[in-house]
């Protein structure tokens, strides 16, 4: 009885979480502790496993070794071992959600965190018409414009379920009002990020080409449209990615060329501390150490950064040579994990959801280029969320 009633309260706590992780971290971090706790009593009270293989278990202890080994040979052990806390955190979400396996389970979880999707992308909206030049929902623009591409690749999987007419509206309505949304953030990673996961989706779903190519040829008209309003932040978002070291253009002295100067200076501490790197949480640090006094200056104005505006960038730039085998081997396995179960699964609900989590993963890899989602905790605990209920 007790076992019942804690299985329950978990599937309500954790149908809960699935609503609030697109609108509030504190929220969401809330209901990840209750649910946590819940997940403990019941396999208390059941004395059995509730675990069960994913596949993640080794390419997560190879990369947990590189993490540790970064660590301990970091200058700073004890600075650089804070990062620990959110590699733990991330995991546990993932086991959580990894617990649900019933269809029943999962369909008012992902109709709840679509709600939530549609809700940030309407307040970003309605932020944009207020006069916010870059809006960005309840997170701001860039970690609402690297989550957007996630939840509009499900959504785009999601729509059009004959059987499951709710979750297509809920899709339908994402996509149109996330489109918009992500267009306006101005985060041109994000848009990258959507745009091969578009491109993926074409590749695998042929049927779909006349809607996968009118969502792209609309972002792409209202791209290019945009350059002919020179003072719009979008307009000055694309010419930044069209002229990307035109020092004319407002954000390329101040996004783009910065983000040159980071990659060149990982590279450098790349290749100082190649098997290790400088140690992982030690970004912010060593930057100015490795920019000359006058990038430092003139495109810094003396300040620091905490990461290198790449997931790859920065991990071989932290942790190596090492970290970053570790996080591609880890990349690799989730991919073929995502694409294993797409092909296993029936044509249905479970099938599209693997299909829309592997174009959210897509999306979240290919905008990791250009941004280190790894230190957004909002993007991070809505991914593990979705590969914990699809693995």
């Amino acid at each position: 009885m007790k076992n019942d009633i804690s299985e329950k309260a978990q599937v309500f706590l954790f149908i809960l979480l699935a609503f609030w992780l697109p609108l509030s971290l504190a929220l969401s971090e809330i209901f990840y502790s209750l649910a946590f706790v819940t997940w403990i009593i019941a396999i208390l009270a059941r004395k059995n496993n509730p675990l069960h293989y994913t596949g993640l278990e080794v390419p997560t202890a190879v990369f947990a070794i590189a993490y540790i080994a970064a660590i301990l040979a970091s200058p700073s052990p004890m600075q650089s071992a804070w990062v620990l806390r959110r590699f733990i955190k991330f995991g546990l979400i993932f086991l959580l959600a990894n617990n649900f396996s019933s269809k029943a389970d999962k369909l008012p979880m992902i109709r709840l965190w679509l709600l939530g999707a549609v809700i940030a992308s309407v307040w970003t909206i309605i932020e944009y018409v207020r006069g916010v030049p870059r809006p960005g929902g309840f997170f701001g623009p860039i970690t609402f414009g690297y989550f957007a591409p996630m939840f509009l690749g499900v959504s785009l999987s999601l729509a059009g379920l004959k059987q499951h007419k709710r979750i297509s509206i809920l899709s339908w309505l994402s996509l149109a009002v996330g489109i918009p949304a992500l267009v306006l953030t101005c985060t041109r990673g994000g848009w990258i990020g959507f745009i091969a996961s578009l491109v993926f989706f074409l590749i695998v779903k042929r049927k779909w080409f006349s809607l996968t190519a009118a969502l792209g040829t609309g972002v792409l008209v209202v791209a290019i449209l945009s350059t002919y309003f020179p003072n719009s932040e979008l307009g000055i978002g694309v010419r930044s990615v069209l002229r990307p070291f035109d020092e004319q253009v407002p954000r390329v002295r101040g996004s783009n060329l910065r983000r040159w100067y980071k990659w060149k200076a990982s590279w450098q501490m790349f290749k100082e501390r190649p098997l290790f790197g400088i140690g992982p949480h030690r970004f912010k640090e060593e930057l100015p150490n490795y920019l000359s006094e006058e990038v430092h200056e003139k495109l810094f104005n003396h300040q620091s950064y905490a990461h290198a505006h790449s997931i790859y960038f920065d991990y071989l730039a932290t942790m190596g040579i090492t970290g970053l085998l570790g996080a591609l081997f880890f990349i690799f396995m989730v991919f073929r994990l995502l694409i294993s179960k797409y092909k296993s699964q029936p044509p249905a609900f479970q099938k599209s959801l693997a299909l829309g989590v592997l174009m959210a993963f897509i999306s979240f890899c290919v905008g990791g280029l250009f941004h280190q989602c790894f230190h957004r905790s909002q993007i991070l605990l809505n991914l593990c969320f979705l590969l914990g209920l699809v693995l």
